[in-house]
């Protein structure tokens, strides 16, 4: 669904871009609530909240891609608590400075 989500916001279908992301978002969300793992949907949770918030500054949701980039951040730090040399959470890092700065 995240990736569904990018190729659609890549062909300017953000409101079909914005379902596919906030719905990988509850589903990762139940199931990273019923694991018990800590650190385990944490990686995969920061790409969904990543490309909710992307979807969002598409459809001019500046707000809502902020509260959605703070989400993302916190599920980034935690990922990285268990596995701070992964390269995948690298690039999550510069995609979220990115679209920080597309927020200013």
């Amino acid at each position: 669904m995240i990736e569904q989500s990018q190729y659609m916001r890549a062909g300017a279908e953000t409101d079909s871009a914005f379902v596919a992301a906030n719905r990988a978002v509850e589903l990762l969300v139940q199931l990273d609530a019923d694991e018990h793992s800590p650190g385990i949907y944490q990686p995969v949770l920061t790409a969904a909240y990543l490309a909710l918030a992307e979807t969002l500054v598409a459809r001019g949701d500046k707000d809502m891609a902020r509260a959605k980039l703070r989400e993302a951040r916190n599920r980034l730090t935690r990922a990285r608590e268990f596995n701070p040399d992964d390269p995948q959470l690298a690039k999550m890092v510069l995609q979220a400075k990115e679209l920080e700065t597309l927020l200013r």
